[in-house]
């Protein structure tokens, strides 16, 4: 009777340790899979965290680049702003140079008519 069995125990023998080889393999696989899986989610996270670091120096350099043309604007507005001024006042400077001149020469002649009037003025 033992040899009517012999080769179902060896076909049973021979399945068992196909499945026990299967098994060892879908685990090495899952392990390979967990492994790889691990590395893409660290190179994501770097990723990310890179693109981050990215996104904020960009910010901080618009920011900046903003900030230095608005003082160039600002210093132009003021530069435009005091020669207007200047070319406002020139006028008036020039009447005012003109006006001293003309109550210079009126106390002059004044003074001359009075001299010329005044008897003592000798």
């Amino acid at each position: 009777m033992l040899s009517t069995f012999g080769p179902l125990i060896t076909a049973l023998v021979a399945l068992a340790a196909a499945a026990a080889l299967f098994a060892w393999w879908v685990a090495g696989r899952k392990r390979i899979a967990t492994e790889t899986i691990g590395r893409a989610e660290e190179q994501a996270r770097r990723i990310a965290k890179d693109a981050e670091r990215d996104a904020e120096t960009r910010k901080k350099e618009a920011l900046l680049d903003a900030k230095e043309k608005a003082h160039e604007i600002l210093m132009e507005a003021e530069r435009q702003a005091r020669q207007d001024r200047q070319q406002a006042a020139a006028p008036e400077r020039e009447a005012a140079v003109e006006g001293g001149l003309e109550s210079r020469r009126g106390r002059r002649r004044q003074d001359r008519l009075a001299g010329a009037h005044d008897p003592c003025a000798a």
